[in-house]
């Protein structure tokens, strides 16, 4: 939304629905959920998530193939470790 009466419009649409969750995730902090003139200030409830480590992200994703049921994956998950450990 470049034009700030778009960002208006979005949050009014937020707040008037009532059969609407919202989640999102950012890989950078929006500065206009931290300028006080911005539409959007103090409207959403940010959670800033810690980095995993190594050992996180590797349980992480052979609990997600696991929940998946991706067998395929999980059968040679021992030969994805370098590409996960590579990603990380």
């Amino acid at each position: 939304m470049k034009q700030e009466r778009s960002v208006h419009q979005f949050r009014k649409f937020l707040m008037e629905t009532d059969c609407l969750l919202f989640i999102g995730t950012c890989p950078t902090f929006y500065e206009g959920f931290d300028n006080v003139g911005h539409p959007l200030y103090d409207f959403f409830d940010i959670q800033v998530l810690d980095e995993l480590t190594m050992d996180q992200t590797i349980e992480l994703i052979h609990r997600n193939l696991e929940w998946e049921g991706k067998t395929e994956l999980l059968d040679m998950f021992d030969d994805l470790l370098p590409k996960i450990q590579a990603m990380h």
